[in-house]
């Protein structure tokens, strides 16, 4: 039977939130159509800017069909603490992580520094090789990808490829939203929705699901979904 460390599972919000979630988070809007009816996608950041995000993680180990899968819950804050040459200091707050009532991992404060395509001056700081905006203009359809060290939920770290993929500027919910629909291979495959606010660039909602079969996990369903509060 696999064993479940509560840490993996903050490291797997943490990835998600400094990763996915940054993607135009704590921005003003910055997706801008060209004459040639591509879009550059950036991110300028505001001294000062604070958004909380709530989310709840679905764990399904699938042992046993009247088995009911773990639920998790996370709050999460972002504040852009100051500007620096164009790059922006993050304090990331995520935490505590709780199931049902009970308390399984503190809150835990993190720093990073990126820029306005989300690259970290710290690649190896989890998270922020993921969520990287495209370095040119894209068009809709277009692709663009990174590696990313995602943990499962032993805590065993693997390699994973993300492929992002802009779909564009649609109305969903009365709202103009950009839509980035994303892919991950790997040590585990899924995918996932991201869809950013058109007025200010802030993440509206983030859905991810991700499926995990190795010798130390056995087959595990995992789904996440992110709301801004």
């Amino acid at each position: 039977m696999p064993i479940f460390h509560p840490k993996s599972f903050l490291d797997l919000r943490l990835l998600a939130f400094s990763g996915l979630v940054l993607v135009s988070a704590l921005a003003q809007a910055q997706v801008t159509r060209t004459p040639d009816n591509t879009y550059l996608l950036r991110v300028k950041y505001v001294k000062g800017t604070k958004l909380q995000y709530s989310t709840v993680t679905s764990l399904d180990s699938g042992i046993g069909k009247s088995a009911t899968p773990l639920s998790f819950k996370t709050p999460v804050i972002m504040k852009v603490k100051e500007i620096r040459n164009s790059k922006a200091l993050i304090s990331l707050t995520v935490g505590p992580v709780t199931m049902g009532a009970n308390a399984i991992q503190k809150a835990e404060t993190h720093d990073v520094m990126i820029d306005t395509r989300n690259a970290s001056d710290s690649p190896d700081q989890m998270g922020m090789v993921t969520g990287q905006l495209p370095e040119k203009a894209v068009r809709v359809g277009e692709t663009w990808f990174t590696t990313a060290p995602i943990p499962d939920p032993t805590g065993t770290a693997h390699t994973m490829q993300v492929i992002y993929k802009f779909q564009g500027v649609k109305t969903v919910a009365g709202k103009s939203m950009g839509v980035i629909g994303y892919t991950l291979s790997g040590g585990a495959k899924g995918s996932g929705t991201l869809l950013v606010l058109a007025s200010d660039g802030t993440i509206y909602s983030n859905m991810t699901k991700l499926a995990f079969n190795t010798p130390a996990t056995g087959k595990i369903a995992l789904t996440m979904e992110m709301r801004r509060l």
